[in-house]
């Protein structure tokens, strides 16, 4: 058993003590350990390469709770400050330091000693080596959060989509939701996605090269500030702000009439605006052209709504009817009519799963019903298949390959004069 001795007495004791009996009388180790020169060429981390050997050699004895000597190596600030002989290190002066002359044996008493209580082994010449360069670095401490940060990230798997975090303006017309790594910015009065967040930060790394991604991790907590223009987000050990733009408008679309109504394709690529004189011109997002004018409502339009894919659009009258619309071409492909005029108009969307059997029979429908209140239906023919999907049904579909055979349905919920909310069965 090792004998302790007060710590007033030698500047290292208990494990830094390298001394051995030996047939009653001390005899003192002689060979200095040689020290490897390090061909590191990147900073050493005190936290993630030194601090691994301390703990297996000398943070027995030298830690803020049990600290021979005065010395504790749990931080380079504390070695700075050093035990009863002075500072155990000085930075950029490996072979000057203390610490390194007693870890190798160069100086007595040597570090760890034989025969300590917690069988401690000496340093090897590669862990003096690079002892020795972390000191000639600087001996610096590592910033918090980068010295305990994952080095390498991996994306998140596909499906993992919680929402632990929400925020509404301050003025109510916008609100933030954090979805996975991503932020959605939603438009409050009308439901209507504005834009996704990105970082290119985050793709440049290489670590999620998908698009919208704002941080590297879950997204857990969104804050608007008062004015509403700044957006606080916080991740892993991350907080991001964001700034909306001022004047961002790229487009001035000349319209005829005064414009009761608007909405954009979830694509972005068409925009629709319902014109006083109860007439819906479609036009182009990229360049502002015209695509197509619908007409066929007999009163003011209150609302113009796209489906999920942006094949149709839905637009409510004042008529006491919605019309369903073809965005290819312009065509009315269904009637809702509705025992009031419609102030409000709204899409619900739902992936239902589809039966081997319900698809054939689907196949095979030549017309689809546009149901009303009273159970009542307008026929229209069936909307003729794409030849090629859609940029949102091909993520549909990649979101699905895993999963059964889905159908994405629709209804409106629409909002008249006669105070009643209404739900409604749509063209397929």
């Amino acid at each position: 058993m090792s004998t302790r001795i007060p710590h007033a007495s030698v500047w290292l004791v208990g494990c830094w003590l390298a001394v051995t009996a030996t047939h009653g009388r001390m005899a003192i180790a002689q060979t200095p350990i040689p020290i490897a020169t390090s061909t590191r060429t990147d900073a050493v981390s005190f936290d993630r390469d030194i601090m691994p050997i301390f703990r297996k050699k000398c943070l027995a004895c030298h830690s803020s709770s049990e600290a021979y000597g005065d010395l504790v190596l749990e931080s380079p600030a504390a070695m700075l400050k050093g035990g009863d002989a002075g500072p155990a290190i000085v930075p950029k002066q490996g072979a000057a330091s203390l610490l390194l002359k007693l870890a190798s044996h160069q100086a007595e008493p040597f570090m760890p000693p034989p025969g300590n209580d917690v069988a401690a082994a000496p340093m090897t010449s590669a862990e003096l080596g690079l002892l020795k360069l972390w000191i000639d670095q600087g001996a610096t401490s590592d910033s918090g959060s980068a010295a305990i940060s994952p080095r390498d990230w991996r994306p998140l798997p596909p499906g993992i989509n919680p929402i632990y975090a929400v925020a509404i303006s301050p003025d109510g017309q916008y609100a933030a939701c954090g979805r996975a790594n991503q932020i959605f910015i939603y438009h409050v009065p009308t439901g209507q996605l504005i834009t996704r967040l990105n970082d290119p930060a985050v793709q440049l790394r290489g670590d999620d090269s998908r698009p919208g991604v704002a941080h590297l991790d879950i997204v857990q907590s969104l804050a608007f500030n008062p004015d509403g223009d700044m957006l606080a987000s916080g991740g892993f050990r991350t907080v991001k702000l964001w700034r909306r733009p001022r004047d961002v408008r790229t487009l001035n679309l000349a319209a005829a009439q005064s414009v009761t109504a608007v909405a954009t394709s979830p694509s972005g690529e068409i925009i629709a605006t319902a014109l006083a004189d109860n007439s819906i011109k479609l036009w182009n997002a990229a360049d502002g052209q015209p695509l197509a004018t619908l007409v066929g409502h007999e009163g003011p339009i209150h609302e113009v709504r796209f489906s999920h894919d942006g094949q149709r659009l839905y637009s409510a009258s004042e008529d006491h009817s919605v019309r369903v619309w073809q965005t290819l071409d312009g065509q009315m492909i269904g009637r809702i009519d509705t025992p009031a005029a419609i102030q409000a108009l709204t899409v619900l969307t739902e992936a239902v799963p589809v039966e081997p059997a319900e698809q054939v029979a689907t196949a095979e429908a030549s017309t689809v019903d546009a149901g009303t209140a009273d159970a009542s239906a307008t026929q229209a023919p069936a909307q003729p298949a794409a030849e090629s999907a859609s940029p949102s049904d091909q993520s549909a579909e990649d979101a699905d390959k895993a999963g059964p055979p889905v159908v994405i349905t629709e209804r409106l919920a629409t909002g008249g004069a006669d105070n009643l909310i209404r739900l409604w069965h749509t063209p397929r």
